[in-house]
């Protein structure tokens, strides 16, 4: 019986079947994994026999670690993610494969380093991934292994950026490139003298508060300039916090709205919550630069079970068929106190008006640059 790895719940036909290593490892998913998945997959038996402990980064559906671990089972893997939503995923999988044991998971801003890796299975994607997020990655598990140690990558996009990235960074490499998906194989030689630091500041400036800066790293929202629509939902916002406020900022991102609508009125309290570990830190760091007193912070894909607040504030990102969008409303009307209001920034409302009505009882659109803030009373 071949070693099984599901991670949908569904049943073929409705879901789809892979068999990897020669038959000795089985794959069910909704429709088949992702190219440089399965060109990793086939390639994990090249890593050294001796590994003890595995790095693996990249990777969202929890396969990865864990097919390494059943090959190398008396191997320590560590899976990283930025996402806490992609560190449940990866989760659900390795309980609903049995292949819990000897595998970890982290959503953190930064791959660790305390400890060395012997190796590490990284898979990337230009297509999806901002470019100096897939560099930043490259550079972190370089500097995360051991000497000597070996990086497996699995990269979609063009071979010849992997190839010059993974030159300036590992040396010599091996890089193969089969049905448009390049899987390399680089060998830590020494530390990196120099590692590139990718880090942005821009400036915010709202009408009546005075200009500050924001910094960002790559991966969270937005780096390197503001966005227009949570710049829009901040203006408007603007005028309708009041001191004593308990702000909930959704989808924090580097944490411009909390900070704006703090220093436009003295006396808020900002929660800070977003899925993305990288952002969260990012928004710690910026509150901190810029004075905000006794902010807090959550990292989470479910909302939060704090209550008590009298102001919400998101922008939804546009993906996933208002899926985030209704979380994110659905959070704002949890935690909101009777007669808090929530704030929603959207360029294209139609649903959120819609939906806002039924779950508040009325929903009203203001106009902003380019964008309609949404505003709904609990």
């Amino acid at each position: 019986m071949p070693f099984t790895l599901t991670t949908t719940d569904r049943l073929p036909p409705l879901a789809r079947d892979e068999r990897f290593l020669e038959g000795a490892l089985l794959v069910r998913s909704r429709s088949g994994l992702h190219p440089t998945e399965r060109a990793l997959l086939e390639r994990l038996p090249t890593l050294p026999r001796a590994v003890s402990r595995v790095l693996v980064a990249g990777n969202r559906t929890g396969v990865l670690p864990a097919a390494i671990h059943h090959l190398f089972p008396r191997t320590e893997v560590l899976a990283h993610v930025f996402d806490t939503h992609h560190r449940a995923i990866i989760l659900r999988t390795l309980a609903g494969s049995g292949a819990e044991a000897g595998i970890a998971c982290v959503a953190a801003a930064d791959i660790p380093r305390e400890t060395p890796f012997d190796a590490a299975v990284l898979q990337l994607s230009r297509h999806a991934m901002p470019t100096e997020l897939v560099i930043d990655l490259l550079e972190q598990v370089h500097e995360g292994l051991a000497d000597g140690g070996v990086c497996l990558i699995g990269f979609e996009g063009d071979a010849e950026w992997l190839r010059a990235q993974l030159k300036t960074i590992f040396g010599k490499t091996s890089v193969t490139v089969e049905d448009d998906i390049t899987v390399a194989c680089a060998i830590r030689v020494r530390p990196l003298p120099k590692p590139r630091n990718f880090s942005a500041s821009f400036e915010v400036s709202l009408p009546g508060v005075a200009p500050f800066t924001l910094q960002t790293r790559p991966g969270v929202f937005a780096h390197r300039r503001p966005d227009l629509g949570g710049l829009s939902l901040a203006e408007v916002a603007a005028r309708e916090v009041v001191t004593g406020d308990r702000v909930l900022d959704i989808g924090c991102g580097c944490g411009m709205v909390g900070i704006a609508l703090a220093r436009a009125v003295p006396g808020l309290h900002v929660t800070f919550l977003d899925s993305h570990a990288r952002a969260v830190a990012c928004a710690a760091a910026n509150a901190a630069a810029n004075g905000l007193a006794d902010p807090a912070f959550e990292c989470s894909d479910t909302g939060t079970r704090r209550t008590g607040f009298t102001l919400a504030v998101g922008n939804p990102p546009y993906f996933g068929d208002y899926a985030i969008a209704e979380l994110f409303i659905r959070t704002a009307c949890d935690a909101l106190v009777p007669g808090g209001r929530c704030l929603i920034v959207a360029k294209q409302t139609d649903w959120h008006i819609e939906f806002m009505t039924r779950l508040f009882g009325q929903a009203e659109p203001i106009r902003r640059r380019d964008y309609t803030v949404v505003r709904s009373i609990k």
